[in-house]
């Protein structure tokens, strides 16, 4: 047994090992990382000034603002503001990492993709509209970084290893893909903008087989953290788009309202990126993923549903006493909704809760139940024998290990005699 702890730990101690930058690629690794910083905060200073002329106050919006009676400087400090931020948390994000844990290959490429991909494809240069052939030449390649370092790390997160194999030789497809489409950015429209959709389904579907096939339980944390980071970013996004359906066309159709709340919105989804990859990088133990996702999952389905109910109440009840009474009463519909929807938490919370454990939670959730009904025998079962087998029962059912052995200590004076009783699964 000691021995294959022993082994263990040399196994694991030379994996960690392996993915270590020391020596003379530390230094020039290091050493690359801040020279490539330092070019990409003096490109997004540069490029602030043709980026408002270009983008955020043309003619047109500053006709508009005119028309609003809004101040130039206070609309630029916000847009400029929101989207400098979102650079910031970029940059910020990679720097920790870069300052944490420089000597670890995958913390050094998760910094180096978010200080790409966050300072020049997120970034000010990249939105540098009209730009001449020089500044194209002196962005591309940090661009270019940022492009296939983004696809590259769901190909190698979390272990800093390409899985499967193959995907290294996908990442390399990348680099004439972007070529072409940052030199002619006028083929986006037509079919080859579309052929980024491979390149991300084979990204997702590499985080699925690492996740199922190859991670550690360490490694599968580390993935539910980004995994969970997306998702909110995606909602989050998602979210901001329904706005069409709120906001009346005239704010809609405004290129200030535009800039201001669908540039912001887009800003915050980005920001979540680097926060939960850091996380899952450096503190991916913080908290309990699980949790977090569980109870995401539960009030989400419950929020959603209790606003669907309240809106449908609502108006149905308001309906009815108009019919009833000739007459709308909108106070007592909405005291209606509100008193069914408060009886209605608890029982719904706790369904949805049980339906969400059952479906993505299942091992867990049988062995809570098991386990629960186990702790009601306990007090009704006298006989050691079958008390035993009952303890190997469940220990095999909720833990399932591979061999399960049982020692009890029958003493008399003087005397202690052991027996085992084993069971393999």
């Amino acid at each position: 047994m000691n021995q294959m702890r022993m082994k263990r730990k040399a196994t694991s101690a030379h994996l960690r090992s392996d993915t270590l930058l020391q020596g003379r690629w530390l230094l020039a690794a290091r050493l690359f990382w801040v020279i490539l910083a330092l070019a990409i905060v003096v490109l997004n200073v540069l490029s602030v000034p043709a980026v408002i002329a270009s983008t955020f106050l043309t003619p047109e919006i500053s006709g508009e603002l005119h028309t609003l009676g809004l101040s130039q400087t206070l609309y630029l400090t916000l847009v400029v503001g929101m989207n400098g931020m979102c650079i910031i948390c970029y940059l910020a994000m990679a720097a920790l990492l870069f300052w944490r844990r420089s000597g670890d290959r995958m913390a050094f490429f998760g910094s180096l993709t978010l200080l790409t991909f966050g300072g020049v494809v997120d970034g000010f240069p990249s939105n540098v509209s009209g730009a001449s052939l020089a500044w194209n030449l002196v962005i591309f390649v940090p661009f270019l970084l940022g492009q296939v370092s983004f696809l590259a790390f769901f190909f190698l997160f979390p272990s800093g290893r390409f899985v499967p194999r193959w995907t290294g030789w996908f990442t390399l497809l990348c680099v004439p893909y972007w070529f072409v489409m940052f030199f002619f950015p006028a083929l986006t429209a037509g079919p080859l903008g579309f052929l980024v959709i491979p390149f991300l389904l084979t990204a997702v579907i590499a985080q699925v087989y690492r996740y199922r096939r190859v991670s550690t339980f360490r490694e599968r944390q580390q993935t539910k953290w980004v995994v969970f980071g997306f998702v909110l970013a995606i909602l989050c996004f998602i979210l901001s788009r329904l706005l069409v359906f709120v906001l009346p066309p005239t704010v809609l159709n405004s290129q200030v309202a535009g800039n201001l709340l669908g540039g912001g919105s887009a800003c915050l989804a980005l920001m979540l990126i680097p926060i939960f990859l850091g996380i899952a990088i450096l503190r991916d133990r913080l908290f309990d993923i699980d949790l977090i996702i569980n109870r995401t999952l539960v009030y989400g389905l419950l929020t959603s549903i209790l606003v669907t109910l309240y809106v449908g109440l609502t108006i149905g009840l308001e309906s009815l006493v108009g019919l009833i009474a000739r007459q709308t009463s909108q106070p007592v519909s909405i005291v209606l909704s509100t008193l069914v929807i408060a009886a209605i938490f608890q029982p719904l919370r706790h369904r949805v809760q049980n339906v969400i454990d059952r479906r993505f939670y299942r091992r867990k959730y049988d062995a809570q139940k098991t386990l629960a009904a186990f702790a009601s025998t306990l007090h009704n079962e006298v006989d050691v024998q079958e008390l035993s087998e009952h303890v190997l029962a469940v220990v095999n059912e909720t833990m399932q290990p591979a061999h399960i052995s049982l020692w009890l200590c029958a003493t008399k004076p003087g005397i202690e005699q052991w027996r085992s009783i084993t069971s393999a699964s």
